[in-house]
Parts: C-alpha cells; sequence; structure tokens
C-alpha cells in the first residue's frame, strides 16, 4: 500500500481515537491532566497496529507520525492545556514514536509473511492442477495406444498426444527400421521441418541411443551435439530413447517451438518426458507383438501372403459388399506348372525359394484392395474386388507373362524360368464363396488339361 493510500485508509481508526479522548475529557471520567499524552499513547497504539497490518511498514510509520501530530497540536483544543508539559513528555512521546515503527516493523513483516503464504499457496495449488492434468494426458495417452491396431495408428496417437501433453515443444517420433540398420521419420508436429538426411540417420549418429539415456543439449557450443541434425536447434533439444524390456525402439526428440523468452530460460520438464517415453515404448512394442501375432495368424510363413482362412474370410466379406454395391468380383486361382518335377531337380530348399519369390512377385503386382494368398502347396489365389471377367481374365494374363520373366536364384545360380496355368472366375448373385472358388479351381483345371501355361475363364470352361 502506498502513503497516500494508507492515509486514505488511516484516518477511521484516528477519528475514533479523537472522538474517545474527547468524549472521554467531556465526561471527566478521568483526570486527563494528570495521564496527560500517557492516555493518547495507549489510544493510539491499536489504530497504528491495524494500520500498519494493512497499509505495511509505510501506512504504520504514517499512523504513528498522524498520532505525534495528534498528540501534540490536538491536546490543548480536548483537555484545555498541552499534552507535553515537560522533558518527560517529550520522552515519552520520542519513546511511543520509536515504539510505533517497531509495531510498523512488526507488522509489515507479519504482512509480507501472510503474503508469502498465500503465494506458496497458490503455486503448490498451480503445481498440483498442472500435475494432475498432466497425469490425465498421460492417461489419455496411454489408453489412446493401447487400442491402436497398427503402428501407424500409434504413430498418429503420439504426434496427437506430444502437442498436448509439450505445447510448448515440436518434435519428432524416429522409429527403428525392419532392418534395424537405421531410423525413420514416422510422425512429426509443431512445424518441425525435418531434411531428406534428417529424417532417416543410424543409431550410431544419436548420442540418446549410444548412451541409452535422455541426452539433453542445452548449449550447442559446450554440450555434444547429435550428428543426425545438421542444424542443431539454437535454444537446445531433447533426445530420448524409447525402450521396452530393454530393447530400443527408437528415438523422441524434442525442441522449443519457439526462442525462449530470456536467454537460457527454456524450461524443460525431464521427469514429464520420461514418463511419457516410457509410455510410448511400451505401446509401441504392444502394438507391434500384436501386429506380429495377427501377422502369424492370418499369413503365410514362408511367401509373405495371407493364408487360406484369412482369405475365405475376406472373400464372404468382399461378396456382401459386392451385393450391397452391385459391382463385380474376381477370383483367380493360380498353380506353378511341374512344380513336383522343380522340387525332385532342385531339392525342396529350392522349392521355398522359388514360393517365396513367387509371393514376393504377386505381392508387387496387386492393388491395395486386392487379396493375394497361399491357398496351399504351390496354389495361389487371388481376390479383385470391383473387377469384371474380362479385366480379371487380362490381369491374370499380366501375371502369366511376368511369371515368365522371374529370376530364381539359389546357391548363387539362376534357376529355369517356371510356368503358371490360372484359371478365373466372377462371383454372381446367388453363389457361395465356396461355389466361387470352386468355379475358379475348374477352370484351373481346364487350363492344365489343355496345355499349361495359360489364363482359363470360367465362362468358357461352361461353354
Amino acid at each position: 500500500m502506498t502513503p497516500k493510500n494508507a492515509l486514505r485508509f488511516a484516518w477511521q481508526p484516528y477519528v475514533v481515537a479523537i472522538v474517545l479522548i474527547a468524549v472521554a475529557a467531556a465526561l471527566r471520567l478521568w483526570p486527563l491532566q494528570a495521564l496527560g499524552p500517557r492516555l493518547a499513547w495507549l489510544t493510539f497504539y491499536p489504530a497504528v497496529m491495524i494500520v500498519a497490518l494493512y497499509g505495511g511498514f509505510s501506512g504504520g510509520l504514517l499512523g504513528t507520525f498522524l498520532s505525534c501530530l495528534t498528540i501534540v497540536y490536538l491536546g490543548p483544543v480536548l483537555i484545555d492545556q498541552p499534552f507535553i508539559r515537560d522533558a518527560a513528555d517529550w520522552l515519552g512521546l520520542a519513546v511511543f514514536f520509536a515504539t510505533g515503527v517497531l509495531i510498523s516493523g512488526v507488522a509489515e513483516a507479519m504482512r509480507r509473511a501472510r503474503t508469502r503464504e498465500t503465494q506458496v499457496k497458490e503455486q503448490l495449488e498451480q503445481r498440483v492442477a498442472r500435475r494432475t492434468d498432466e497425469l490425465g494426458l498421460l492417461a489419455e495417452m496411454a489408453e489412446t495406444l493401447q487400442a491402436c491396431l497398427t503402428a501407424e495408428e500409434a504413430y498418429a496417437a503420439v504426434a496427437r498426444s506430444a502437442q498436448r501433453l509439450f505445447p510448448a515443444l515440436r518434435g519428432a517420433l524416429f522409429v527403428y527400421s525392419p532392418s534395424r540398420n537405421d531410423l525413420e521419420t514416422q510422425a512429426a508436429w509443431g512445424g518441425l521441418a525435418l531434411t531428406a538426411n534428417e529424417r532417416v540417420f543410424t543409431p550410431e549418429e544419436c548420442w540418446a541411443l549410444r548412451r541409452g539415456r535422455l541426452h539433453h543439449v542445452a548449449d550447442t557450443h559446450t554440450d555434444a551435439p547429435c550428428h543426425h541434425l545438421q542444424s542443431p536447434p539454437p535454444h537446445g533439444y531433447l533426445c530420448v530413447p524409447l525402450m521396452a524390456q530393454g530393447d530400443a525402439l527408437g528415438v523422441l526428440h524434442l525442441q522449443p517451438a519457439a526462442a525462449p523468452p530470456a536467454e537460457g530460460a527454456a524450461s524443460w520438464n525431464e521427469q514429464l518426458i520420461e514418463a511419457a517415453t516410457d509410455q510410448i515404448g511400451l505401446a509401441l512394442a504392444n502394438v507391434r507383438l500384436r501386429e506380429t501375432l495377427r501377422n502369424q495368424s492370418i499369413r503365410d510363413p514362408l511367401t509373405g501372403l495371407y493364408n487360406r482362412r484369412y482369405m475365405e474370410e475376406t472373400l464372404e466379406r468382399e461378396m456382401r459388399r459386392a451385393e450391397r454395391s452391385g459391382r463385380p468380383l474376381g477370383v483367380v486361382m493360380l498353380d506353378i506348372d511341374h512344380f513336383k518335377q522343380f522340387n525332385d531337380a532342385h531339392g525342396h530348399e529350392a522349392g521355398d525359394v522359388l514360393l517365396r519369390d513367387l509371393g514376393a512377385f504377386l505381392r508387387s503386382r496387386i492393388r491395395g484392395g486386392d487379396i493375394a494368398c497361399r491357398y496351399g502347396g504351390e496354389e495361389f489365389t487371388l481376390v479383385l474386388p470391383e473387377t469384371s471377367l474380362t479385366d480379371t481374365r487380362d490381369r491374370a494374363e499380366h501375371l502369366r507373362q511376368g511369371i515368365h520373366g522371374l529370376t530364381v536364384q539359389h546357391h548363387g545360380q539362376t534357376l529355369e524360368t517356371i510356368t503358371a496355368s490360372l484359371g478365373v472366375a466372377t462371383w454372381q448373385p446367388g453363389l457361395t464363396a465356396q461355389q466361387a472358388l470352386r468355379a475358379a479351381d475348374q477352370a484351373l483345371y481346364r487350363a492344365k488339361a489343355e496345355g499349361r501355361d495359360r489364363v482359363v475363364a470360367a465362362s468358357e470352361e461352361s461353354a
């Protein structure tokens, strides 16, 4: 409180004190002449204390000064004689003034202690509220990541959660490639722009991965910067390894989204960042495990194509979709010609290489919505949504010609060219999945009976 404000506040208790003195003098309740300024001192001490508590030291000092003026100049008006009559009274007035100053100092200390207590309480409440919000966001992020079915969904969820957890930071998520020879950018947020060289780097280029712990670069001149950043951020950055059960999955990179308000004032909540990376690492490991188990249940381990069970389930679903939309659905059955003779001539290991290469060839030649599966042995099935019988036959013919050019390497030797026979059919309303597959299979047998290395459509087989 300023002296001006203190003066506005101080007049009220002093008016009360003066009124009390006047009433006492009028009623002759006590010998004011004998008590003199001592009564005024006792009367004004509470007033000084009140003003000091609310107005601080300056208010108490001003109140003490006003009390002295009241004693010296208003005393004669109230009791027809001065309060200050001799040196003892002046000494008492000096003691009163010194006591008022002391009271003001004590009151100021009490006021400051009360202010500090209020500030500490507010800061504590703010920290508790912020911590509660952070824990809530962490729990929400963990719940979202646990619900992700694919790694791509998890990467997008990490980017969204990181922006909410660290609004003042921007960053990127780098994950090991399947070969584990390098790390690739899977998500970036906050407007972080990465060059082509920064988007892919080797594990040796990141100090966090080499040390196996959080790496904080506050000053690029004194701290060791990571080599995967061509131009280290001027205001520092963090790299945190994503770990799960002792295995490194990738790196979380964070840097200030804007310059801090003062040099070296960038704030890093490392405890929250490490808690978030623990959640992310565990979630990514779980997603990968689920993907691995799912792939093992729906994919053929040798060719990498879908297995027969998954194909049959998908065919049922695509049939219902085709029935609702009124669009065609093509089915192709493919069989390698003379595969038994190939195995007898080169061995089963070479046969496995041939099947694996043919699986990779089929994956490279189908559309995103097509389904390619290993039906059994050397027989394969393709489900082609929204494909007519003519288009299905044309695509089967392109596959047959492409198989002619398939080169199979085994133990450094190029094996002979193979051929394949293909039967095609389309699903018609009223047919079951097994009937559609049987129609394509019968067309395949017709192709083999006619000399192999050809495509036969189900309509031709029935003609």
